[in-house]
């Protein structure tokens, strides 16, 4: 938040932004830092992260991960912070939302010492609180989140049709 508070308001205010996500974890936290992002920069893109969605501190601890990212996004609509695709100076982006899945993990396994797994480490498994079709334990949050990007199929072709230059962004590293 220091560095943040730190950026010059006239430096940035004709840049564009990527945010890719693990903003903070609280919602109060969010909107005081991307507040502070909007000031200072023309356009804020953003996407969300897994700890943006971490559900452990909140005030209201019935929140879900699926409500808090509903919220978020409305935040970010309050705030002027774009999370669809957008055309910038002829430029496309276009905020990929992803989710992860151990499946996707491709990487030869590392024998001779004890790993733990992804469930025992991950935070996500614990601090996020889906509701029950969703979960970590299955393809069915990185498919809920794919699935996102759909509403923004036709922004997406047009996008491509209009764009010479196209940037995109996810949160989660694709394969």
């Amino acid at each position: 938040m220091r560095w943040v508070k730190c950026l010059s308001t006239t430096t940035h205010n004709r840049d564009v932004l990527l945010v890719a996500g693990d903003v903070a974890e609280t919602y109060n936290n969010f909107v005081s830092t991307m507040s502070l992002l909007k000031e200072k920069f023309q356009h804020v893109l953003f996407v969300p992260g897994n700890h943006d969605l971490w559900c452990r501190w909140e005030t209201d601890h019935s929140l879900g991960s699926h409500e808090k990212l509903d919220i978020l996004l409305d935040a970010c609509r309050e705030l002027g912070v774009e999370t669809n695709p957008a055309d910038i100076d002829g430029v496309g982006i276009i905020p990929l939302y992803s989710w992860y899945h151990e499946s996707f993990d491709r990487e030869e396994d590392v024998t001779g010492i004890r790993i733990p797994s992804l469930e025992m480490v991950c935070k996500d498994f614990h601090a996020c609180k889906w509701p029950a079709d969703l979960s970590n334990r299955d393809t069915s949050l990185s498919l809920y989140f794919d699935a996102m990007n759909e509403k923004n199929k036709d922004t997406i072709k047009e996008i491509q049709r209009t764009c010479n230059h196209i940037i995109t962004f996810p949160h989660f590293v694709p394969r």
